[in-house]
Parts: structure tokens; C-alpha cells; sequence
């Protein structure tokens, strides 16, 4: 089987209607121009090595023969940060850079569900701070080209014309985007309430944003930083739960790529799962098979389990229904298998390392036409090879099935796992304490994450219509950071002070003047990492 696939494009491709389009996140080397129209439908290449592919399911694996390929990844859906919207204190922020500094000369980036541009908060003396939009969900028109051929670009004299005319050109339907804009850029709730406003408004389909218009989204951020050389903070709130966790997704390796192509720093949230039961882990002698269960409760159409191990270990694995018979037997030598319990069809695939990541898989999709059997699924792994012995299953943040045994130890949502990306946690500011639904590091490959908290519950913040709200969620706690990091830029970068200030320098600044919450002994811990702002 070709390890260029992951296991969910690898089922899609061999199972579904071979003529109907895919959208693909690829890597690859040289120049693949060429196979536009003749393999693909489409391409739009991306910075530093990165396309998004539009193909056929049928020419999916005559692509991936082509030596200048090196991955091909699904496109999956991303989720908000956001846990609840309803009362704190406005946060504090550290005095040791002045309060003088509020953005001058700094772009912020928000990536989310758009932004309520004639909002108070973002503008002055009526003029909208935001100076660029991009709609990707708008209908693309071929007047209005953009490198992406997608949604519509709105420069500020466009959105500033639609102001004046009250006629706004899109609206933020969610309120997210407004919520995040408005704890860092706000003019009253925010810190940087004189830094220029970017904004992605992420194509949503049925209630989902999905990975790929979310690089697309900091694509643009970048190419445009790079064109006007300015110091930029892209601000990330969604994120997903597929990947080993060890910062080897394609989406955290493309953050981690164009991080040092200019003054940019990119800040995401650790999540809001780790009371989700969407984790759990465990060790494999050889005197013992292993199970992991999965409760699926009442209407559960789909879900996958993800089963991650190091590749000096051999495991073959079972599957069995609620009812205790074996419906899947799996070995290493098999790599992929289907099997059927009443109408609920079940994939299974061993991956081997990939180019992009030194771990193995064990992928197992459940689907069903009606609602896959009530009850607790196991999967068992039967040790054949336990050297290092460890593993890490994930279950995908949409399902609504549960671990048995959950773990809530790395449960950050990728790309919070990846290198150069500052991911932050959330701590309740009134109670001093940590906010239960904060992911919670290491990483799998025992790496500090998240690097930093900051508050997340009950923060006030400005919502479309010049309303308001107290919003809770990491998501909130992400654009408190982006604020300390679009002023220490200002300080260094634009006042001449350090022109290196940016990226993994902010990271360093942040970390070292984090303050440390009485509730903890030891630091870095998997809750806060470095300590609190």
C-alpha cells in the first residue's frame, strides 16, 4: 500500500465514487505545474512546498506514483474553541512592557468565523481598522481574481464604502471571530487598539470549517506580510483531534515552515477537550493483550479510532462488538481489512512510518447507513513485538463516542502540537485556578505544551451589533496572548528596540516572564506549561 495516503483519503479512494472530486492537501518537491489539467483538476500552490490538489478519486493513486509527491492528506473538519458565551474581570496584563504599547505599526490576523468590521470596538473616529477581508465562502467572482480563486478579497476602502452606505458585505454569523478580534484589538476590551485588523472568514459547509481552508487562510496572511514587510500576529481558534500529536501533522510541519519566512508569530489554543474522553493511552507488554473500549451511545452514524505506536513494536489487533464476538482480526502483514457487523461496516488499515511522520498507525473507521450497534466496542492489541511498548489512541472531536478510560494528559488539538506555533492553554482569572476544559499537554513526544495560560473563563468581549458578551474557551485566551506578543513586537520591531522579536523570541519572552499559580509545585506542568499571564 502507498504510504504517501493517509488511511482516511486510503478508504475514501478504494471505496467511494472514483468520479466524484476530492480536495487534497499535498506536499511535494520540484515543480508540479505540469499535472494540471493532466492528473488533477486544479492546484494552488502554497509557500514553501505545499499545494491544496482538486482530483479525482481515480487519479488519486496514479498521483501519488509521481516522485515529486511526498504526501497526501484528507481534508478534515476543524472546530471553535469556544465553550460557552454568557460574565469576569477584563484581564491583566503585564506592566513590564508599558501600557503604551498598543499595536502601532503591527497587523493581527484572525483566522476564524470573520469579524463584524463596522463594530465600536474596531473603529476610529468612524474609520474601520480592519484593512483587509477575505470571505471564502462568498461566490468567487472572476472580476475580483485572487491568487486562491476563491471567496472574495474586501480591501479597506471597500469595506469602508459598504460602512458608510450601511450595506455590510458579510456578517459574522457565529460571533466567534468578533469575540477573539475584540479581547486583543478592541478599543476598550482589547490591547492593541491601534494594530491593523486582518481577517479570514473560513468557508463553512454544514456548520464546518474544515484544514485546508484554514492554511489557505494563513497563506494569505503570510504572502501578504511578506509583500507589505510588516510585523504580523496571525491569531488561530479551531483545531482537530487527528494526528499523532507530536507536532508531525502536515498542518503543524506548514506552520512550522513558513514561521521564519518573515516577522510573523503565530499563536493557537491547546483546546477545549481534555474532559472529553477523546484520549487515551497505555502500555503493551508481551504477557498480556490490551484493550481499549469505546462507549458509542444512541445514533452514532460514524466515527474513527486513531492508534498511534512506535515502529520497533508489532501488534496485530482485534475488534469486538458490544455483544463480545470478534469481528475484525488484523496483523501488520494484512495492512488493510473490511468487515461487517449488521449494517455497520468497519476499515481497517496497519500504516507503516510515513514521510512525514516515524510512527505507526492502527486506523479503524466505523460507518453506517443507520446508527452503528449501541454499546462498548473494543479494540485489542495482541503483541507480537512490544519493545517500547507505548501508544496513544484519539477519537475525532465531531464523534459521539467516548473512550472508557479516558486519559486527559495530552489532549492539546493539533496544530496546538506543533513546534514553532506558541499554544496556549486557559486558567480561570476569578478562581485562580485552571479551567477544566483546557487541553493539556505534553505532547506525545514529551515536548512542553501548552507553553503558556492565560484567562479563559467569563471574558468580556465585544459580539456583532455593538453588543456584548463573556465568552469562555481557549479561543479566548489565545487573542490575550496575541495581544502581549503584537506589543512586544511593536516594542522591538517597530520602536527599533530588537528587530528579532518575533516568533519563537516572543515565545521566549512570554514564557520566561510567566507568572507561576499557587496550585502547582513543579513548572512546566501539562496544565499551564511555563505559568500563567
Amino acid at each position: 500500500m502507498d504510504n504517501k495516503l493517509d488511511p482516511e483519503l486510503y478508504i475514501d479512494i478504494n471505496n467511494e465514487d472514483g468520479t466524484e472530486e476530492v480536495v487534497l492537501f499535498v506536499k511535494y518537491v520540484g515543480d508540479i505545474d505540469d499535472m494540471v489539467p493532466g492528473i488533477c483538476n486544479r492546484l494552488i500552490k502554497l509557500l514553501n512546498n505545499y499545494a491544496v490538489m482538486y482530483i479525482y478519486r481515480d487519479r488519486v493513486m496514479e498521483c501519488s506514483g509521481d516522485s515529486r509527491i511526498i504526501y497526501m492528506e484528507a481534508n478534515r473538519p476543524v472546530q471553535l474553541g469556544r465553550m460557552s458565551e454568557s460574565r469576569t474581570d477584563i484581564s491583566r496584563t503585564p506592566a513590564y512592557y508599558g501600557a503604551a504599547l498598543r499595536g502601532e505599526g503591527v497587523k493581527v490576523a484572525f483566522i476564524d468565523s470573520g469579524i463584524d468590521y463596522g463594530h465600536e470596538q474596531f473603529l476610529t473616529d468612524g474609520i474601520t481598522r480592519v484593512e483587509v477581508l477575505w470571505d471564502q465562502s462568498a461566490i468567487y467572482d472572476q472580476n475580483r481574481i485572487n491568487e486562491y480563486g476563491i471567496g472574495a478579497v474586501y480591501e479597506l476602502d471597500e469595506l469602508q464604502t459598504s460602512l458608510d452606505n450601511y450595506e455590510y458585505l458579510l456578517r459574522d454569523r457565529s460571533g466567534h471571530g468578533t469575540e477573539v478580534a475584540g479581547i486583543c484589538c478592541g478599543n476598550t476590551t482589547g490591547r492593541l487598539n491601534r494594530a491593523g485588523i486582518w481577517a479570514v472568514k473560513l468557508n463553512t459547509r454544514n456548520g464546518e470549517s474544515n484544514i485546508i481552508d484554514l492554511i489557505m487562510g494563513i497563506d494569505f496572511c503570510m504572502r501578504r506580510a511578506l509583500e507589505e514587510m510588516v510585523p504580523l500576529v496571525i491569531n488561530l481558534s479551531y483545531g482537530n483531534n487527528y494526528g499523532a500529536h507530536n507536532g508531525k501533522s502536515m498542518a503543524e510541519e506548514y506552520i512550522d515552515s513558513v514561521s521564519g519566512l518573515t516577522t510573523v508569530t503565530i499563536i493557537g489554543g491547546s483546546g477545549n477537550y481534555a474532559l472529553s474522553g477523546l484520549h487515551t493511552s497505555g502500555d503493551v507488554g508481551m504477557s498480556e493483550d490490551e484493550f481499549i473500549d469505546i462507549a458509542v451511545y444512541n445514533y452514532s452514524r460514524s466515527f474513527n479510532v486513531s492508534i498511534w505506536y512506535n515502529p520497533v513494536d508489532i501488534f496485530d489487533v482485534g475488534v469486538m462488538s458490544p455483544g463480545g464476538s470478534i469481528v475484525m482480526n488484523m496483523t501488520e502483514y494484512q495492512r488493510s481489512t473490511r468487515a461487517y457487523y449488521g449494517d455497520t461496516v468497519i476499515d481497517g488499515i496497519m500504516f507503516e512510518p510515513t514521510p512525514v511522520n516515524t510512527l505507526k498507525e492502527i486506523y479503524i473507521g466505523f460507518n453506517s447507513n443507520t446508527y452503528i450497534y449501541e454499546g462498548v466496542w473494543r479494540i485489542v492489541l495482541i503483541p507480537r513485538q512490544s519493545v517500547a511498548g507505548s501508544y496513544n489512541a484519539y477519537l475525532p472531536i465531531s464523534s459521539d463516542v467516548r473512550f472508557s478510560y479516558p486519559v486527559t494528559a495530552s489532549t492539546l488539538t493539533i496544530p496546538g502540537t506543533g513546534n514553532r506555533i506558541i499554544t496556549v492553554g486557559a486558567y480561570d482569572s476569578t478562581l485562580m485556578d485552571i479551567a477544566g476544559f483546557s487541553g493539556r499537554g505534553y505532547t506525545t513526544d514529551n515536548r512542553v505544551k501548552p507553553d503558556i495560560a492565560a484567562p479563559g473563563v467569563d471574558i468580556y468581549t465585544a459580539y456583532p451589533g455593538n453588543r456584548y458578551v463573556y465568552a469562555s474557551g481557549t479561543s479566548m485566551a489565545v487573542p490575550y496572548v496575541s495581544g502581549i506578543a503584537g506589543s512586544l513586537m511593536e516594542w522591538g520591531i517597530v520602536n527599533n528596540n530588537d528587530r528579532f522579536m518575533y516568533g519563537e523570541k516572543v515565545k521566549a519572552a512570554l514564557t520566561e516572564t510567566a507568572e507561576q499559580l499557587d496550585i502547582f509545585k513543579n513548572y512546566p506542568n501539562i496544565y499551564v506549561g511555563y505559568g500563567i499571564l
